[in-house]
């Protein structure tokens, strides 16, 4: 029999919340036939550095549709982004990119009581992306994770069908 000791006790843990500038579907080349027909979609996030990954996984995923939301940090180039999606994404695959702003204050740097820090809100990337894919089923993956180029005939094969 495990007792859990009194809350005064317990380690008490802040942790700051931020919100951040959201750029939803800021850019898609999915139509609303498209998100009606195709059952399931890739969801994932990354921050700029990891934009290469992004590409390797459009080039795999072909047939459902990937939910992506991209971190930008001050010092980021966005129109990367744009280009990356008019020259490769949108060519192999069917994607919606959701672009996270970082709360960063460069002003305050030397005050560490002002300073904004600018961790990497994993959560939050992941659920925007979640949250705007209109797919049925989704597949939540890391940035590294590269799907073999049937794997989403293989998952479909293996959904529940409309009578079950």
């Amino acid at each position: 029999h495990i007792q859990c000791p009194p809350s005064a006790a317990r380690p008490s843990y802040s942790f700051p919340v931020h919100s951040y500038r959201t750029e939803v579907n800021k850019l898609s080349n999915i139509s609303d036939d498209e998100w009606s027909t195709i059952q399931v979609a890739i969801v994932t996030q990354c921050s700029m550095d990891r934009l290469p990954q992004l590409s390797a996984m459009c080039k795999h995923w072909k047939e459902g549709i990937i939910s992506a939301t991209v971190y930008v940090r001050a010092d980021d180039n966005i129109d990367i982004i744009v280009q990356k999606f008019e020259t490769e994404w949108s060519r192999y695959s069917r994607i919606q990119v959701h672009v996270v702003y970082a709360n960063h204050n460069h002003d305050n740097d030397d005050d560490s009581s002002s300073k904004i820090y600018d961790w990497y809100p994993i959560n939050y990337l992941r659920n925007v992306a979640l949250k705007h894919c209109r797919c049925r089923y989704v597949f939540l993956v890391d940035i590294d994770f590269m799907p073999c180029p049937d794997l989403y005939t293989t998952i479909t094969a293996n959904l529940p069908q409309e009578n079950e």
